[in-house]
């Protein structure tokens, strides 16, 4: 019952954006549901068993398909850092497994507690001679968070691109007249099939 209010309040406050034209941004979807997104909670236990379900972006690289967390230990020599360890699966026969070094930092003074997990990424640099990879920091904002149902967040790597798909309904991103609109789309794992949430 509470998960069916918390979806109609998630819908409410998304459409509402829609309705007025406005930018949904985190604070407001906070302030609307009057939750308080604790970062840090999400990471701090041994062992935090998320899968990434729902993605806006048709950029999403075959290498994060069936992304799941597994465990997170303390990083040495910073207590506000956790090593989270996750794999993926990009087809039914294949395993990868990676290890990430994760923190929590709050974006704005509104925000009672860390609302980012920020992780860095690196990304290959061509020169005439040789290469070197160039770091980036990864911020991914807790929009809400219900442990044992879902997390909402707001990430530029998931974000759907105003770039022209060729395939729309391949990409997971659905054309509009004069603008792009995201479709979520729901990964089952087990078989490898893409299917439209509603």
């Amino acid at each position: 019952m509470a998960f069916t209010v918390i979806a109609i309040l998630l819908f409410i406050s998304f459409h509402g954006c829609n309705a007025y034209k406005k930018h949904c941004d985190a604070k407001m979807i906070a302030r609307r549901l009057g939750y308080n997104p604790d970062a840090w909670k999400l990471i701090a236990p041994e062992h935090p068993r998320y899968r990434l379900m729902f993605h806006s972006s048709g950029k999403l690289e075959m290498k994060y398909k069936c992304l799941c967390t597994t465990t997170s230990s303390p990083y040495h020599g910073d207590k506000w850092k956790r090593t989270i360890k996750y794999h993926t699966s990009p087809n039914e026969t294949t395993t990868l497994h990676g290890t990430q070094i994760v923190s929590s930092k709050k974006s704005a003074d509104f925000y009672l507690y860390d609302n980012i997990l920020e992780t860095p990424y690196y990304t290959m640099i061509h020169t005439t001679t040789s290469f070197y990879f160039n770091q980036t920091m990864s911020e991914n904002e807790v929009i809400y968070a219900n442990k044992h149902r879902c997390i909402l967040m707001k990430s530029k790597e998931l974000e759907c691109s105003n770039t022209t798909a060729s395939d729309p309904e391949k990409s997971g991103c659905q054309m509009q007249p004069q603008e792009t609109e995201c479709r979520l789309r729901r990964r089952n794992c087990e078989f490898g099939e893409e299917q439209e949430w509603s």
